[in-house]
């Protein structure tokens, strides 16, 4: 991945033509499995590249068909935490909590959330 060389717009842009490729290639786009990891990555990088408008419309498209998406909620409760909205992060963040509330505390994810929520 782009990111891990440092390299964040070109994650983005590898990220954005993604999903406009898949897109392209798939009957309803917001029907698949597909979609949603792929707005979440997009998301993720929009996010570290500090364009959180952007990242957190990106991450809304996902709760249109699946509000309780875990990683989804994880991301918009990074983007509200480095808007300063630590209340919507927190709200955000419950959601991914209590969906892996059974997980592994190995889990990458649910030590990324535990982090997270440390701080809030």
């Amino acid at each position: 991945m782009s990111e891990l060389t440092g390299d964040l717009p070109a994650a983005v842009e590898l990220a954005r033509s993604s999903l406009e490729k898949y897109g392209a290639s798939v009957q309803s786009v917001e029907e698949s499995s597909d979609h949603v990891e792929l707005r979440n990555i997009l998301g993720y990088y929009l996010m570290l590249s500090g364009n959180l408008d952007e990242a957190a419309a990106v991450l809304q498209e996902v709760f249109v068909r699946y509000p309780a998406q875990p990683l989804t909620n994880l991301r918009m409760a990074q983007v509200e935490n480095r808007r300063g909205n630590n209340e919507a992060a927190r709200r955000y963040l419950d959601v991914s909590m209590a969906a892996w509330s059974g997980a592994s505390d190995r889990y990458d994810l649910v030590q990324e959330a535990r982090e997270l929520a440390a701080t809030l």
